[in-house]
């Protein structure tokens, strides 16, 4: 979805950064890092050079200079390339024998699928393939597949991009080419039948004869530049993503009668529902969807999206020359010919890769922090997707970022990050569009209600939230000049830019029950009301340093009380929503009455009925972990006892009932995981130390040695390289504790220095294991 650099590939290694629920940074983890972190040092990648990578909706692909393919992530319909469906944490080889023997020189990646061309002009594709996008009508394919029929079948091709379910592509000879989804006439045909047969569109009468030079495709939109610098735009036109009136089923100019006028575009993107050109004087333009007025990139806009070009604020950028520029659903960036990099939009998951989860409403440069320090970067993923994000580094690395926490390193580099603050006038207008936002939100609330529609009240109550956030964080480096200390910082942004927000408009207890009778009989949205409300108290209250008003602790009430009606109503998953909204509203109120939760139980009744409610589960654990209660134990118990049949799942379950000390309960689901996972090092190793933990005996002794026969002194380092780094570490600390156990403490302190030399233990835990060692 975003436009190709001409940078140089050369030496580039790859970053990433931003949501990491699924391992999309490729560092076997489960949490954000909103700091870049390198992903090749390890693995399969240690010593390739890179010289692309994109980003598809929760898979990755990286292409190295000897034509060699690797992807990781989700892999739900086969988008890896593997051959099956099983997903990947770490960057995992595609079986390069399906190109049959042509050079892959090019890589592109859409929701659930993937595409690579040749040196020879082949296109290849796999993945997801239910709107023909893999070349047939099929839900997946699970190795890369040649499409040679219809207007590929005599025609080679130099480019392909991917959107959502559809693809383009570029030939040799500048023609414009389309296949898959159609259902918003992407494919520029003025129909809306998907097509899994390449169809020209350069058949089209806007684009007949004319030389396709870029391409970009978006959710529901497609856009092409000419040789002579003009765009073209068909398909969905929401938000006015097209730039132009006029019939959209067809290719059709951008209205560049305004602010184009005169220009030559040279590079072209596409978000979810908005587009931007670079053009060649340097300038960016942008028009579409200005959700609360973050992807356009100017202050002086007054509405919810642009239906024209627009100038993009470019003070930020300075005399640098932008090389390159990518959208995604939520934001914008742009590379300079320095490797500065700058973005704007939404950053709730931590993908402008700067330290913090600030958003934008104009470009700000994204100041180098964790593993991008000293580096530059090359190359930036040349599709986005709004959770993560990879770039190449100059230096040969690759990086990746998100957020661990709603504020982690906010403050870090908000001082910084706005190097070019707002002017007096500027300030002056953002303050008359917050009431006047906030005044049209009350308006269109009030509409949708009228209307029944709950999604867009929603989206309206959210977009109050989140822009006057923004518009703190926008006003903060004037408030809080360069050197003001951390702390200062966190105050102020914790009052007015979280609790001040969320307290001012989430517990408005009109809004929250035309919400809560909107969402109807649908759990989820129901619970969704609820839970935003009782967030909206609990800052009010934290904020203010007051109790909450009578009327805000009655609504979360009655909706526990609709709730439990609901779920009593309904069934399986959807009742399972009832009970875990529940919960947490019983957490919330907890927290805000200073009173310990009273319907915990109703998680259980949850899990019954959604063993894989990921929501669920993360509460238990995390009540697990907090509390010693007996309502703790009780939950790991139900959890012991419900049907989990993943192999994450029941690793929880051993963990939990470890925490409580139930070593029996841990062991019995470690039993069943060693014969699911039968060569998992860290399942081995935790039923070592969980027999060793119900007894050390010699027969458990004997037990253990024999589950750590794959590893022994020598060894277990190189075995455990490719771990994770705390469990790494926690594998080798458990071994060593064996060792001495076994009486050969010699043999423990020895690997324990060469651990501590490799990094491998910290020195406190290294200490701690010296004092645990038998004397």
């Amino acid at each position: 979805m975003a436009a190709s650099p001409s940078v140089p590939a050369a030496t580039a290694g790859l970053l990433a950064w931003g949501q990491d629920h699924q391992e999309q940074l490729g560092l076997n983890r489960s949490n954000y890092s909103a700091k870049p972190v390198i992903i090749s040092d390890t693995g399969p990648l240690v010593g390739k050079q890179i010289t692309r990578v994109v980003d598809g909706n929760d898979h990755a692909l990286a292409l190295t200079a000897d034509g060699l393919l690797f992807a990781w992530v989700d892999n739900d319909d086969g988008q890896l390339g593997t051959g099956n469906t099983r997903p990947e944490n770490r960057p995992a080889p595609v079986p390069m024998s399906a190109f049959n023997g042509k050079t892959v020189i090019g890589i592109a990646a859409g929701w659930d699928f993937s595409l690579a061309w040749t040196s020879d002009g082949a296109v290849f594709a796999w993945g997801r393939s239910e709107a023909g996008q893999c070349g047939l009508f099929t839900p997946r394919v699970l190795t890369p597949r040649l499409i040679n029929t219809g207007a590929l079948a005599t025609r080679s091709i130099t480019k392909v991009v991917a959107g959502n379910y559809f693809a383009l592509a570029i030939t040799s000879t500048e023609e414009l080419v389309g296949w898959g989804d159609n259902q918003s006439s992407q494919l520029g045909n003025g129909s809306t039948t998907n097509s899994d047969v390449p169809l020209l569109i350069s058949e089209a009468a806007a684009l007949s004869g004319l030389q396709i030079k870029e391409v970009a495709a978006g959710n529901f939109q497609s856009l092409a530049v000419d040789a002579g610098g003009r765009v073209f735009s068909w398909g969905a036109s929401p938000f006015g993503s097209l730039g132009r009136g006029g019939q959209t089923s067809m290719p059709g100019l951008v209205d560049m009668s305004g602010v184009l006028a005169g220009k030559k575009v040279k590079k072209v993107t596409a978000g979810y529902s908005h587009a931007m050109v670079l053009t060649d004087d340097g300038m960016l333009y942008a028009w579409g969807d200005n959700y609360f007025y973050t992807f356009l990139g100017n202050y002086a806009l007054q509405g919810y999206s642009s239906v024209t070009p627009c100038a993009v604020r470019m003070e930020e950028f300075g005399t640098r020359r932008i090389v390159q520029i990518s959208s995604s659903y939520t934001h914008n960036m742009a590379l300079a010919d320095d490797g500065t990099l700058y973005a704007w939009g939404r950053n709730s998951r931590g993908c402008f890769g700067n330290g913090n989860l600030a958003s934008m409403i104009v470009p700000v440069e994204v100041m180098p922090t964790g593993a991008r320090e000293g580096r530059s970067i090359g190359r930036i993923s040349e599709d986005m997707n709004g959770r993560f994000t990879h770039a190449l580094t100059t230096d040969g690395k690759l990086l990746g970022w998100g957020a661990d926490d709603r504020l982690g390193g906010m403050f870090e580099n908000l001082t910084k990050s706005n190097t070019n603050p707002l002017t007096e006038e500027e300030l002056s207008a953002l303050k008359g569009r917050v009431k006047k936002f906030v005044g049209e939100c009350d308006a269109l609330m009030k509409e949708c209600a009228t209307a029944g529609d709950f999604v867009t009240f929603c989206r309206v109550w959210e977009s109050q939230v989140e822009f006057l956030q923004m518009a703190v964080i926008a006003k903060l480096p004037r408030q809080a000049p360069p050197g003001t200390s951390e702390e200062t910082l966190r105050a102020v942004f914790m009052q007015e830019g979280i609790m001040k927000p969320m307290g001012q408009v989430l517990c408005h207890t009109a809004e929250s029950s035309v919400a809560l009778k909107l969402a109807g009989d649908d759990a989820a949205r129901a619970g969704a009301v609820a839970i935003c409300h009782a967030m909206g108290v609990f800052f009010k209250a934290a904020g203010s340093g007051q109790p909450p008003a009578p009327e805000n602790i009655k609504f979360v009430e009655l909706a526990m009380q609709r709730l439990s009606e609901l779920a009593r109503q309904l069934q399986e998953t959807e009742a399972a929503r009832a009970y875990e909204a529940i919960a947490m509203l019983d957490v919330f109120m907890g927290m805000i009455t200073q009173k310990e939760p009273e319907n915990l139980d109703t998680l259980i009744e949850s899990l019954k009925r959604d063993p894989e409610g990921y929501l669920t589960l993360t509460l238990l654990m995390g009540l697990s972990k907090d509390r010693d209660g007996s309502k703790s134990s009780y939950a790991i118990a139900e959890i012991q006892n419900a049907i989990l049949p993943s192999v994450a799942n029941r690793k929880m379950c051993a963990a939990g009932a470890a925490h409580l000390d139930d070593w029996d309960a841990a062991f019995r689901h470690l039993d069943t995981l060693r014969k699911e996972a039968p060569d998992d090092l860290e399942i081995k190793g935790q039923r070592a130390v969980t027999l060793l933990r119900q007894s050390q005996s010699k027969a458990s002794l004997d037990k253990a040695a024999a589950l750590y026969a794959d590893i022994n002194v020598d060894t277990i380092l190189e075995k455990t390289a490719s771990l994770e780094a705390d469990t790494r570490s926690m594998i080798t600390r458990n071994y060593i504790l064996f060792l001495g156990l076994r009486h050969q403490k010699e043999n423990a302190l020895a690997l324990l220095t060469r651990a501590q030399e490799a990094k491998v233990v910290k020195q406190k835990d290294a200490d701690e294991v010296r004092e645990l060692l038998p004397k």
